[in-house]
Order: structure tokens, then sequence, then C-alpha cells
């Protein structure tokens, strides 16, 4: 499985400034909340080609026992046709 690890140019780059914000929003709020880990979100990216799409994204924090954030994992789904 190829891993590949994207951080906040990746995203200022293809995901609309209102998305970028909310995310980042989100993220930082679940981030500070130990007793919380994981969110869900639908964003819109732009590909390469310049195409709107929808991506539903679940992401997951890791924690140490103490609640520390060790980093972040997390999936999405282009979900523009369902």
């Amino acid at each position: 499985m190829n891993q590949v690890k994207l951080d906040d140019h990746f995203f200022r780059k293809h995901i609309n400034d209102e998305d970028y914000e909310k995310v980042k929003q989100i993220r930082d709020t679940v981030a500070l909340n130990k007793k919380r880990s994981s969110y869900t979100f639908v964003q819109t990216v732009t590909t390469l080609s310049g195409k709107a799409k929808f991506l539903e994204t679940y992401s997951r924090f890791l924690r140490d026992d103490t609640g520390k954030v060790l980093g972040l994992v997390g999936t999405s789904r282009d979900i523009t046709r369902l």
C-alpha cells in the first residue's frame, strides 16, 4: 500500500478557500478535544484539469496514552456522482 504525505500546501492548492477554512476549523477543534479523535466532512476540490469534485473525507487523529496527537490518518472518496 502506498502512503501519501500531505501538508497544508497541498490542501491550499486543491481545496477551495471556504472549504479549507471549514476543514481547518474542524481539524483544530477535534485536535484540542482529547475525548474525540475522528471527524468526517465534505469538501470541494479542483482537479488538475480544472473540474470540481466533491470528496467525503474521514480523518482520525492518532494519540498517545495522554491524548497527545501523534499523527493523522484519513481516507477520501469521490461522491460527485452519488
